[in-house]
């Protein structure tokens, strides 16, 4: 394979480099569109509008998480009736 010498690249990023920076083509010039003479018109007037009151937003009340201490308080852990279901025999550690 043949190398190409180091100058024809240079020669060849210079030209592409002169020719980016080179003046960009004239626009074509137009002649500017002038509307017909037209009588004019009265703007809007502006109505007062009633004011309206601002309403506060309402705010979302937190979740407590069921494990937490104020939401385990304000459950209710109803009782039941106590029932015997035998009767040790009195021993060394019981009397």
């Amino acid at each position: 394979m043949k190398r190409i010498p180091s100058y024809w690249l240079l020669i060849l990023i210079v030209s592409f480099v002169a020719s980016a920076c080179g003046p960009s083509p004239a626009a074509p010039q137009t002649t500017p569109i002038v509307a017909p003479a037209s009588t004019a018109t009265p703007l809007p007037t502006l109505t007062p509008t009633q004011m309206l009151t601002a309403t506060p937003l309402p705010t979302a009340t937190p979740v407590p998480h069921p494990l937490e201490i104020n939401a385990m308080r304000a459950r209710e852990y109803p009782g039941s009736d106590i029932v015997i279901e035998s009767v040790l025999d009195p021993g060394v550690n019981y009397n």
